[in-house]
C-alpha cells in the first residue's frame, strides 16, 4: 500500500519537524537576539534528540540509558515550557502584526505539537512495555539473541548442530514453541541450556568423560502439528536418545489463523508495520498493546484458548492426530520421550478454572497415546503459587530466567533417574557410583513426585 505508507511517513515527518523547522521559524520571526540564540540552540538540540531517539542508540534497560532518557525528558520539558513564555513575551509586546503574527502563531503551535510527540516518545523509553514479542521496538535489548545472533546451520536459535553422533554422547532433542525456544532469554539461559549444563556437571562429578548434548529446536509460534513434523523429519537425522516436546495453550491453532482476537483492516496493519518495524516507536507500541480497536471474533485470550480446544475444532483434531503419529514414531523407533505441559505464568488467568480444564484435557489426550507427560502447573504452583514470579514481565507470560533454571534442574534430576540415561551412565565407567542428591536436587525430585 504505497499511498498509505506515503501518507503515514509524510504526517510523521511533518509532526516531528515542528521541533526543528518550527523552532527555527520562531527564531527567524523574533527581534530579540537573546531569544533567537536560545531558540537556535534548542533547534539543534531537538534535531539531535530526534536522531538519538529513532536511531535507538541506547539500551533503555541500562542505567546510562535510563539517566539519558530522563535528562532528555527534562530538557524537552524546558523547551516546551519556554515556548509558552516566548509566545507570551512576543505577543504581549506587539512585535508582530498581520501575516507575521499569523505565521508566528502557526509555527509556535507546530513546534509545541512536535516537541510534545518527542516528550511522549521519551516518556515511553523510560516506562517501556517489557515483553518479548518481535513487534516490540525494544526486543533487541530485551532479547538480543532474537535480533543479533544468527540462526544455526539448521535454522534454529542454538549453536550449530552436527549429524554425527559420538557413541559416548547422550543426545536430547527439545521441540516446542516460544516457551521452548526461550523468548527473552539467551541460549544458555533456556531450560534446554540449563539441562545440558547440569547433566554434564553431574556426569563430570562422577568422573565420567561422556557428554550430554541438548539440541533446542523450539520455534516461536509453532503449533503441535508443526512440532511433530519437526520430530518426524529431524529425529532420524539427529538420532536423539530422548525427545522432549513442550505443549502450550495456543498449540492447536490453525496456520493461517482462522480464529482471531485482533483483526484489523489492511491499512491499519500497514500503519502498524511502519510504526513498529520501521519507526520503532515505543509510544506507539504502548498504545498498540493497551487499546485494541479492531477486535476479532474472540474477545479474550482465555476465550481463545478455550475455543481452539473445543473437541469439534479442526485444529484440536489435527493436534490429536499429530500426537498419535508421534506416539507411533516413538514406539517404532524405541526413543525415550517426555511431554511437558506449560502453564501460563499469570495466576489471574486461572481464576475461572477454564485453563485448568485445558490442562486436564491435554494431559488425557497425550497419555491416551501411551506417551509420558508432565503437567508443569503443579510443579511451579508448589514452588510459588504466585505465578508472576516466573513470568518474564507483568506484560509477558513467557517463563523468565528463574523459571527456565528451575525447569532445567528439575528435568536434569528426572532424566538422571530414567532407564535410558541410567544405561548410558553405566557404560561410562566401571568405577562410577551415583552421587547423593544435594538439597536442591532433592527439592526438584520431591516436586516431581507430586505430579500425577
Amino acid at each position: 500500500m504505497p499511498v498509505i505508507s506515503f501518507l503515514v511517513y509524510s504526517v510523521f515527518f511533518l509532526v516531528l519537524s515542528g521541533g526543528v523547522a518550527g523552532l527555527f521559524s520562531i527564531a527567524f520571526l523574533n527581534k530579540n537576539i537573546s531569544i533567537k540564540k536560545w531558540l537556535l540552540f534548542w533547534t539543534i538540540f531537538n534535531g539531535c534528540a530526534i536522531s538519538f531517539l529513532y536511531g535507538n542508540w541506547l539500551d533503555p534497560l541500562s542505567w546510562f540509558g535510563k539517566i539519558s532518557y530522563i535528562l532528555l525528558l527534562i530538557s524537552l520539558l524546558i523547551v516546551f515550557s519556554s515556548l509558552f513564555l516566548i509566545y507570551h513575551e512576543v505577543v504581549s509586546k506587539h512585535w508582530l502584526a498581520g501575516w507575521k503574527k499569523l505565521a508566528f502563531n502557526a509555527v509556535t503551535l507546530w513546534s509545541i505539537i512536535g516537541i510534545f510527540f518527542l516528550l511522549v516518545e521519551v516518556f515511553f523509553r523510560i516506562f517501556f512495555v517489557y515483553d518479548t514479542l518481535a513487534l516490540n521496538p525494544g526486543v533487541k535489548f530485551f532479547w538480543p539473541d532474537y535480533v543479533y545472533f544468527p540462526l544455526n546451520n539448521f535454522g534454529y536459535r542454538d549453536r550449530d548442530f552436527t549429524l554425527n553422533k559420538n557413541p559416548h554422547t547422550y543426545r536430547i532433542m527439545t521441540v516446542g514453541d516460544s516457551f521452548t525456544e526461550g523468548n527473552g532469554r539467551s541460549r544458555k539461559e533456556t531450560f534446554s541450556g540449563v539441562l545440558e549444563q547440569e547433566l554434564n556437571r553431574r556426569l563430570a562429578s562422577t568422573e565420567c568423560d561422556d557428554k550430554v548434548e541438548v539440541y533446542n529446536l523450539g520455534v516461536s509460534g509453532a503449533n503441535t502439528v508443526e512440532e511433530v513434523e519437526v520430530v518426524l523429519k529431524k529425529a532420524p537425522m539427529f538420532k536423539p536418545d530422548l525427545i522432549i516436546l513442550a505443549y502450550f495453550f495456543n498449540d492447536p491453532e490453525n496456520h493461517p489463523h482462522d480464529l482471531k482476537t485482533f483483526d484489523p483492516p489492511p491499512w491499519v496493519a500497514q500503519v502498524h508495520k511502519i510504526f513498529l518495524e520501521k519507526v520503532h516507536s515505543y509510544a506507539y507500541y504502548w498504545f498498540f498493546t493497551k487499546f485494541t480497536v479492531y477486535r476479532g471474533p474472540i474477545s479474550t485470550m482465555v476465550d481463545y484458548y478455550k475455543a481452539i480446544h473445543r473437541l469439534n475444532y479442526s485444529g484440536w483434531g489435527k493436534t490429536c492426530e499429530a500426537m498419535s503419529q508421534l506416539g507411533r514414531f516413538i514406539k517404532e523407533n524405541n526413543i525415550d520421550f517426555i511431554g511437558l505441559i506449560f502453564p501460563l505464568f499469570d495466576k489471574k488467568m486461572y481464576s475461572s478454572g477454564r485453563l485448568k480444564q485445558i490442562h486436564e484435557q491435554v494431559y488425557r489426550m497425550i497419555t491416551e497415546r501411551d506417551l509420558e507427560v508432565v503437567d508443569l502447573y503443579p510443579f511451579f504452583d508448589n514452588i510459588n503459587g504466585n505465578f508472576s514470579v516466573f513470568a518474564f514481565s507483568p506484560q509477558d507470560g513467557h517463563p523468565n530466567r528463574y523459571a527456565h533454571d528451575l525447569l532445567g534442574h528439575f528435568l536434569s534430576e528426572m532424566i538422571w533417574q530414567r532407564d535410558s540415561f541410567t544405561h548410558f551412565r553405566e557404560t561410562c565407567s566401571p568405577t562410577k557410583q551415583d552421587q547423593p542428591l544435594d538439597h536442591s536436587q532433592a527439592f526438584y525430585f520431591d516436586t516431581y513426585s507430586m505430579q500425577r
